[in-house]
């Protein structure tokens, strides 16, 4: 269960991130940097700077002017932040959808939509370590097609839940008008959140397979 674990996960990373850069530029906005994966990487473009690295875990974008500047300069042509306030928010959103999308491609857009539903509550559920377990007993009885659907599906529902380091909570705050500098300080608590999360579940991962 592994590899097609993994190459959901892959997929929905690369999906979501290749969207949002996608949309970005239809928009309007400069991308300088798409970036596939960590670990040592390897260049494919230059202009924009395109890089995958290889181990394909994580990816995001960087457009030019995505940041205020302290000193209150001009936002140069092409600056995200120069966007209309919901287009930046329908540009966080690309990513998400498209990885939905493909969820319900797999797996029929009712029952994708359903384990999208059903995705956060799965999550915290996941923190406890029979949870876990009920998980991981459950993965040998699904067809890989299945499998690779419901994992995309529920990093696309991921991605919606409104933190301010998720595409869903950066689309609320830009459709707020939450200034540039506020979205910033609110992301240190919302990543200190996320590392909780995601230590909590490695320690309930290993609690279950040691049961």
């Amino acid at each position: 269960m592994l590899l097609p674990l993994l190459a959901a996960v892959s997929a929905a990373i690369a999906l979501h991130t290749v969207a949002c850069a996608f949309a970005g530029a239809g928009a309007g906005a400069r991308v300088l940097e798409l970036r596939l994966g960590v670990g040592p990487l390897i260049t494919l473009h230059s202009d924009p700077l395109v890089r995958v690295g290889i181990v394909p875990l994580g990816g995001w974008v960087q457009f030019d002017g995505a940041v205020a500047s302290p000193d209150g300069e001009a936002l140069p042509d092409g600056a995200f932040l120069a966007l209309r306030p919901e287009t930046q928010a329908l540009v966080h959103l690309a990513g998400p959808v498209a990885v939905l999308t493909l969820a319900s491609a797999l797996l029929g857009p009712t029952a994708a939509l359903a384990c999208a539903w059903h995705a956060p509550a799965a999550l915290v559920d996941a923190l406890h370590p029979t949870a876990m377990r009920a998980l991981l007993d459950s993965l040998p009885a699904m067809d890989s097609n299945t499998l690779l659907g419901r994992t995309i599906a529920a990093i696309g529902a991921f991605n919606l839940i409104p933190l301010p380091t998720l595409a869903g909570g950066q689309a609320l705050l830009a459709a707020l008008r939450v200034p540039a500098g506020l979205r910033l300080a609110l992301a240190i608590p919302s990543v200190l959140l996320s590392v909780g999360v995601a230590g909590g579940l490695v320690v309930s991962l290993l609690r279950a397979l040691a049961a």
